[in-house]
């Protein structure tokens, strides 16, 4: 959570209102990755997730690290939600060059 805090001076009195905001997580992926050959199971690092509320998130990919990926480019999308239902998510690719093309 993240703490806002606004002040306003009327006269010789200060006045101010104190809140919190939760924000959204921010998941960050691996880098496109890029493999000629054959077309086969692939895994990668898991994402990196920063989150003002909950310490420990893990983000879930979909399709997941270790799945068979076919010739040609295929979007990962990896999202992470917190314990007060604020989501993020990072995308990257993933894509099998044919080596007979």
């Amino acid at each position: 959570m993240t703490n806002i805090c606004y002040f306003l001076r009327n006269n010789n009195s200060l006045l101010f209102c104190f809140f919190l905001v939760a924000l959204i997580p921010i998941v960050t992926c691996p880098s496109d990755i890029v493999l000629v050959g054959t077309p086969s199971n692939v895994t990668w690092d898991p994402p990196t997730v920063v989150d003002d509320t909950d310490l420990g998130l893990i983000a879930n990919c979909t399709p997941s690290s270790g799945s068979l990926f076919p010739a040609g480019p295929t979007t990962v999308t990896c999202t992470a939600t917190d314990s007060v239902n604020n989501t993020g998510e990072c995308n990257f690719a993933v894509q099998f060059i044919d080596e007979g093309m």
